[in-house]
């Protein structure tokens, strides 16, 4: 029997835009807020490495860590939760004969919960996504197996109970990257305004439009998982990677591979400000964002569809906003 907490996260109200990597509604937050964060384990050294940077640059509202078996009795309006969320989609496969799963999406989620319409029988509460960070899932049927459904949008039980790390099922996550999401979430909630509110194709807001020029006496810092190639039979990513030399030909500034860990430390630890890419695919599309270390600042954003790697066009679009041909 699923459980009333359950039955709210399936009956989740989002407003999720279609094509932009940071999703979001309008931002009714105060300083007074409450906000909650979810994390099952908050002793083990990675949960440590988390909860340090929430402390230190969650600066908008005081917050307040919580175990997954408490969110329940706190789903109530005027509470806000931090924690994964998924989008997942199986569809029948005639040939197969079976329900395969073509799309599964993990974001880390900031949300609340509405009141339902209620005639009879006990209140109900609806979840409620305010904003939303996608990321690079690279073990799809590891998020499969967690959650039991054909279709799920929303937190889950057995989501929040997953290590604050992921166990590492997804490219580009880290402290480091941790602590840019939430100075770009806090820079969106001060705009007070949707993620893809000024932009008319839709994009992430892209911040600093004068901090691209930038780019060009700086070192770019590429993820090394942003050269993976895609295996769209199996729906998997090659263990391999692609010649960055070749990719980055055309490329006349200087760029440099890092590890995710080492992207990681980097940002935590760095007194100077830098640049790195962050690739997102996300099913058919793709996202690619140019951001500032120091502050979470977006500098350059690209949308495109169907695509799934990052490859030469990405680096002509890059040029071409930075004045290049």
């Amino acid at each position: 029997m699923k459980t009333l907490f359950s039955l709210i996260a399936l009956s989740l109200i989002s407003v999720f835009s279609a094509t932009a990597q940071f999703t979001g509604s309008k931002y009714n937050m105060t300083p007074a807020s409450n906000v909650y964060i979810v994390m099952p384990d908050t002793t083990s050294p990675e949960s440590k490495a988390y909860l340090t940077v929430y402390k230190k640059y969650w600066t908008f509202s005081k917050f307040t860590v919580i175990m997954p078996d408490d969110k329940a009795a706190l789903a109530r309006p005027g509470a806000l939760f931090f924690g994964f969320t998924c989008f997942k989609r199986k569809e029948f496969n005639s040939q197969r004969m079976k329900n395969e799963l073509i799309y599964m999406q993990v974001n880390l989620s900031l949300y609340h919960f509405l009141k339902d319409e209620v005639k009879k029988g006990p209140q109900t509460y609806s979840e409620s996504e305010i904003a939303s960070f996608k990321m690079n899932v690279n073990n799809r049927d590891y998020f499969d197996k967690l959650i039991d459904a054909d279709f799920y949008f929303g937190s889950a039980k057995a989501l929040d109970a997953v290590p604050y790390d992921l166990e590492g099922n997804v490219f580009l996550w880290s402290p480091g990257l941790l602590k840019n999401h939430i100075q770009k979430l806090q820079l969106m909630i001060s705009s007070k305004k949707p993620a893809d509110a000024d932009n008319s194709k839709g994009l992430s807001v892209v911040d600093d439009l004068k901090g691209l020029a930038k780019l060009s006496g700086m070192t770019l810092y590429v993820p090394e998982c942003t050269l993976m190639e895609y295996n769209k039979m199996s729906n998997t990513w090659k263990e391999e990677l692609k010649d960055d030399k070749k990719l980055f030909e055309k490329y006349p500034h200087e760029y440099e591979l890092i590890s995710t860990d080492e992207l990681s430390q980097k940002i935590l630890n760095s007194q100077e400000d830098f640049y790195y890419l962050v690739w997102i695919n996300d099913g058919p599309r793709k996202y690619v964002n140019i951001v500032s270390a120091k502050t979470g600042k977006v500098v350059y954003s690209e949308f495109s569809t169907p695509a799934y790697e990052f490859n030469k066009n990405d680096i002509k679009d890059l040029m071409k906003a930075m004045g290049g041909e």
